[in-house]
């Protein structure tokens, strides 16, 4: 198996959400499990992931939810330390990938820069 675990953040938004279905086609497609992640203090953030691994209860795939506090872009290269793989997914309020402004996204800046994969 090329990857055993893929590991999807999302903050809950509708960008999130479809880094998610990417990561659960991805999981569907190599065999692998999916651990989806938040990160922060939000009350609702259990919400968050419950709510993914639900959307995705029939998709085949053994999904694990994590909630972590903390800086998200910390928490996602902490949790993503030592994985096969890493699906980092948008944070709100950034722009997609490949504009001038993508580089002044700190949570996205900081996963680039500090992840292991």
């Amino acid at each position: 198996m090329l990857y055993e675990r893929i590991l999807v953040a999302t903050d809950g938004s509708r960008t999130a959400a479809r880094a998610v279905e990417r990561a659960v086609g991805v999981a569907v497609s190599v065999g692998g499990g999916l651990t989806v992640l938040t990160a922060g203090s939000a009350q609702n953030a259990e919400k968050i992931v419950a709510d993914e691994a639900e959307r995705h209860r029939g998709s085949g795939v053994v999904i694990t939810t994590v909630v972590r506090g903390g800086n998200p872009a910390s928490v996602l290269v902490d949790e993503a330390d030592g994985a096969r793989t890493c699906s980092s997914s948008a944070t709100r309020g950034c722009p997609a990938p490949g504009g001038s402004s993508w580089a002044r996204c700190p949570t996205r800046s900081a996963i680039t820069s500090r992840a292991p994969c």
